[in-house]
């Protein structure tokens, strides 16, 4: 049921994270609804030729602390499409709650810190006991 498959995730010694994959526009067509009309996301989809499952590229840094989630995207790739830096900026706050949404919706999931400093992940969290999976 996520909107993205195939995805494939680079940590850098710089701090920043890289992560591309298959985007299923179809699945996260009610997420955007709630900011942008599904029919001005379909059009933009045929005006742009992206199609509705197209690879996605992202680059950037990101952080959790006390279940609060950080994204400071560089680089954001649609196709071989660069969304602009102040579509990014305009839409980050709803994508980091749809992120703390997911943690908080984990019983007993707590991440006291998340960061990729060093060229690794840096994870810091209690996880509940009993195991959680989606069976597709």
């Amino acid at each position: 049921n996520y909107p993205v498959s195939n995805v494939q995730i680079k940590i850098n010694p710089d701090g920043t994270g890289e992560a591309s994959g298959v985007l299923d526009v179809k699945k996260i067509l009610n997420w955007i609804s709630f900011t942008h009309p599904i029919a001005e996301i379909e059009s933009k989809v045929n005006e742009y030729k992206i199609g509705f499952t197209p690879a996605f590229y992202l680059k950037g840094k990101v952080a959790v602390t006390n279940n609060k989630v950080s994204l400071t995207p560089q680089t954001i790739e649609v196709g071989r499409l660069v969304i602009p830096q102040n579509i990014v900026s305009q839409n980050i706050g709803p994508v980091e709650k749809f992120i703390e949404d997911r943690i908080n919706y984990v019983p007993n999931f707590y991440v006291k810190s998340l960061n990729l400093d060093g060229g690794k992940v840096n994870f810091d969290a209690t996880v509940p006991e009993k195991q959680y999976s989606v069976q597709k």
